[in-house]
């Protein structure tokens, strides 16, 4: 990885099957509100300004040229509130940040304990037309 320092380009140089590949990515410099610059990448295939450019069969592309998504937009309505539920416990046993409200953490807990029951009743009776 090679960085020109004129005229803000990145050069990468990788192997994909054995096959070398260099591709050129342009760089953006965008100034900060106390000075200095954010440098972005401008993604080859559609130009949009991005901090990771993710290397996909070979090509170098920003995600939404490759379609990929995060992990949590694939979680269905049980997993969305177990996670919940998980990170209220989670909050509640670590050591409480400033104006954090117990009472509030634990009423949280107990309404995605709740809607966790519900939604996972649902789908089993939805699933298997009764519950066990």
């Amino acid at each position: 990885m090679d960085m020109d320092p004129q005229d803000r380009r990145l050069i990468l140089s990788y192997s994909t099957n054995g096959e070398a590949r260099t591709v050129t990515v342009e760089l953006e410099a965008v100034p900060m509100l106390f000075g200095g610059f954010r440098y972005y990448a401008l993604c080859p295939r559609t130009l949009r300004r991005c901090q990771v450019l993710p290397v996909v069969g070979g090509v170098v592309a920003c995600r939404q040229a490759h379609r990929l998504t995060y992990a949590s937009q694939s979680l269905d309505e049980i997993d969305r509130t177990r996670r919940r539920m998980d990170r209220c416990e989670k909050r509640l046993h670590e050591k409480p940040r400033r104006g954090q409200n117990r009472e509030r953490l634990t009423n949280a807990l107990i309404n995605a304990t709740d809607r966790f029951e519900r939604v996972a009743n649902a789908h089993m009776t939805r699933r298997w037309g009764h519950l066990f």
